[in-house]
């Protein structure tokens, strides 16, 4: 499949764009930072082209039979190509090494924002799915910057859902569709750990935001072309494809901060036994590659995405003990915390077949370290 990844450089969205390429799938890298042009997955020559003007070329990467092959466009494609490559870019693209007998798919880089219609028409074109995890992300930065959240969040998914649906209207061929939600959707249920049918509780300004943008990939009309997944992904860690071990304001990567020496203690509100969901990088990366074979059109469905409980003492713990170095912790009075935050990940090991490869923190943690300590 041609797959389109929205924040594709990002943290995640790295992670989703290899696991796509290792399973043959060839990518269309959407940013909307015009000084990202080579993407992490590898440093190889890469196309680059702008969403928001691209130059139509009838005939662009046809094949023989008038059908796109893999890594080309098809006829009446908007994007410029190289009759020596067959590439739906200017430039030739990225083409991986060989994996499990098959070829590895490839990866180009195009310019846009989410907000633009014009740009997400284009991004769209000639993609058999749609992997969206371009987003604002940092709950407290949400209540203070909420207009621009509910722009990015909201609106941009709502236009590139439309694009997708007018896609699939349009070539008559099924667009899958992926969300990355997350367990903010939630709020502080009592229930733990949390099922997916739960009713939602009163949460956070990001969480809201969260909660408008799956309505606009699930509420998408049943016309036999267009399917949707969102997974509620819980706490991402780990190290991605380029070693970034995550947002430095989330726990882990302050405890390895702190271990690593470039900061001098962590500090913690409250006495550090409030418990959250986390799961690797490249585990939530698999889970955008099965939902993606899942969202058959009319689909429409929901998962968690979740593998370890563990407290900020865990990963203190955790961290001290792959490091073999101390962390000193300085407690503050509590502000509110949610005592546990769990996925209930059963749904998705049953339907999708899922299950997390880093099962237990030590590995999470040991694989961060590595990744920084190298």
């Amino acid at each position: 499949m041609r797959v389109l990844v929205t924040g594709a450089f990002g943290y995640l969205g790295s992670a989703v764009v290899d696991a796509l390429m290792t399973e043959g799938h060839d990518v269309r890298a959407l940013t909307s930072r015009r000084t990202e042009v080579l993407h992490p997955v590898s440093v190889a020559s890469q196309s680059v082209a702008s969403a928001a003007a691209f130059t139509r070329s009838p005939s662009a990467g046809a094949s023989s039979a008038g059908s796109p092959s893999a890594g080309s466009a098809a006829a009446g494609s908007p994007f410029a190509g190289s009759a020596a490559t067959g590439s739906p870019f200017v430039g030739s693209a990225f083409d991986g090494s060989a994996f499990d007998g098959s070829a590895r798919g490839t990866v180009q880089v195009v310019h846009g924002d989410v907000r633009d219609p014009e740009a997400m028409r284009r991004a769209v074109s000639d993609v058999d799915g749609v992997c969206h995890l371009a987003a604002l992300t940092r709950v407290r930065e949400a209540a203070e910057r909420l207009a621009e959240y509910k722009d990015v969040n909201e609106r941009g998914t709502a236009i590139l859902v439309a694009a997708a649906a007018a896609e699939a209207a349009h070539s008559g061929r099924p667009v899958r569709f992926v969300l990355a939600s997350s367990g903010a959707v939630y709020g502080a249920p009592d229930v733990q750990p949390i099922p997916e049918d739960l009713d939602f509780t009163d949460t956070h300004e990001y969480g809201l935001t969260k909660r408008a943008a799956e309505r606009a990939v699930l509420d998408a009309p049943l016309d036999g072309r267009f399917g949707a997944v969102a997974l509620r992904v819980f706490n991402a860690a780990g190290a991605s494809v380029d070693g970034r071990i995550g947002d430095a304001d989330t726990i882990l990567p302050k405890a390895l901060a702190v271990a690593s020496g470039s900061q001098a203690q962590l500090t913690v509100n409250g006495d550090g036994t409030a418990v959250r969901d986390f799961v690797h990088v490249h585990d939530v990366a698999r889970a955008f590659v099965a939902a993606l074979a899942y969202a058959q059109p009319d689909r429409r469905a929901v998962f968690n995405v979740g593998a370890v409980g563990a407290s900020v003492l865990d990963i203190v713990a955790a961290v001290r003990s792959v490091s073999g170095r101390a962390v000193p912790v300085e407690h503050r009075p509590a502000s509110g915390e949610v005592p546990k935050l769990l996925a209930d990940t059963r749904r998705i090991r049953t339907e999708l077949g899922w299950t997390p490869i880093y099962a237990d923190l030590g590995a999470i943690v040991a694989d961060a370290w590595a990744a920084i300590s190298d």
